[in-house]
């Protein structure tokens, strides 16, 4: 077993199950080598038969599970390729340890270049949203502008409202200057992601020969390999910015720190990966220590709590 130090900490537990619950219609179809072959590609867990399960046993329809994971193996031989990984990780989906041991590698090295291009994408989308709502801010100052105006230049207004007029041009006009220039910000904070996203799309191949890289790969490949390990863990993921594996533990699962063999987590929560370390045999290297915060979840509600426990 991997040695395991874990701290306490809180966050809503997630499952690895089916984003759709089978209707009637696709139960009494019975199609379970589609509906596995559909989990297999989403990269869900093997928890997502018991979703479908529970789903067609209020019509009284009983699963295939041979076709079910005949179905899901098919598509994850598919998936868990590097052409598999990349489209994956740049769709956004993230990786919840379902390719194993024997596949896992390559899937990673197409998975995690994809997964930074898709976090470039989100950065050069929201720098467009940011430009185009400055576009607006100044199209609206100077609609407020004209309108001003309009009032001022009416023969019928009063010196009041004369008066009015000109402030709110005074202030439509500062409020267009004060626009342009976060217009001009803007624009140039588009330019930088558009560079940082070409630079993800066109570096890929350097960047997985890179210390990070390897770093990641490594990090997220362990916690999915301590998954697997242990019953207590649903499965493991990681999340953007910064690839941080999590790993989610079932209601009533017990994590057992190695070295002493104490109970230092029960589930239902999530272990937040805060640092790895080498591990240590005979005072030899030997293997990875993961450290984790621990944030327990409330078994009926599913809500963390917003500190360490």
């Amino acid at each position: 077993m991997r040695i395991l130090a874990m701290t306490a900490a809180a966050m809503v537990l997630l499952a690895g199950c089916a984003t759709d619950i089978m209707s009637e219609k696709e139960c009494l179809a019975g199609d379970w080598y589609g509906a596995g072959l559909e989990d297999g590609r989403l990269g869900l867990t093997e928890d997502a038969l018991d979703e479908r399960i529970a789903a067609c046993g209020q019509y009284g329809v009983s699963a295939d599970a041979r076709a079910y994971f005949d179905g899901r193996d098919a598509a994850l031989r598919q998936l868990c390729t590097f052409q598999g990984g990349a489209a994956y990780g740049q769709a956004g989906d993230q990786y919840l340890g379902v390719c194993g041991r024997e596949t896992e590698d390559v899937f990673l090295s197409g998975y995690l270049p994809g997964r930074r291009v898709h976090l470039a994408e989100l950065d050069r989308n929201a720098a467009e949203d940011v430009h185009r709502n400055a576009l607006a801010d100044v199209e609206n100052a100077r609609e407020d502008a004209r309108r001003a105006r309009a009032r001022m230049e009416d023969p019928a207004a009063s010196e009041e409202e004369i008066e009015n007029a000109r402030a709110d041009l005074r202030r439509a006009r500062n409020r267009a200057e004060r626009s342009e220039r976060e217009v001009d910000d803007a624009l140039y904070e588009l330019g930088r992601a558009d560079e940082a996203l070409d630079r993800a799309i066109s570096g890929q191949a350097s960047w997985r020969r890179s210390e990070e890289y390897y770093a990641l790969r490594d990090a997220i490949a362990e916690a999915h390999e301590f998954a697997r390990a242990e019953d207590a863990i649903a499965h493991c993921t990681d999340e953007l910015p910064y690839f941080t594996p999590r790993c989610f533990l079932r209601g009533g699962g017990a994590l057992t720190d190695a070295r002493t063999g104490e109970v230092c987590a029960y589930g239902p929560g999530e272990a937040v990966l805060a640092r790895r370390g080498p591990g240590y045999r005979n005072g030899d290297v030997a293997g990875s220590i993961l450290f984790f915060d621990f944030f327990p979840a409330d078994p009926a509600s599913g809500r963390g709590a917003s500190r360490s426990a």
